[in-house]
């Protein structure tokens, strides 16, 4: 093997431990992040049942308030001085 053959197939071969380690290290930055986003999935997935819980909760309380101002009308009518 010539000088220059030895020193291209070293060079070649540096080249594909470097790629195989950024593949490694790719592979696992990979990982983290879709470990990361099945998380904040989760995460939006309660937000949004609890944003459901509390609209629900408000259109109750809004029925509620609806369904008290003919009482509050004429309670404030009864009232001296009105």
């Amino acid at each position: 093997m010539t000088e220059l053959e030895r020193m291209l197939k070293e060079s070649l071969t540096q080249t594909e431990q470097l790629l195989r380690n950024n593949q490694i290290a790719h592979s696992q930055t990979l990982q983290h992040h879709s470990g990361e986003l099945a998380t904040l999935k989760n995460a939006v997935r309660t937000l949004q049942a609890e944003q459901a819980a509390l609209t629900a909760h408000l259109t109750r309380l809004n029925a509620v308030y609806e369904s008290l101002q003919p009482l509050l009308r004429r309670l404030n009518a009864l009232l001296p001085g009105k």
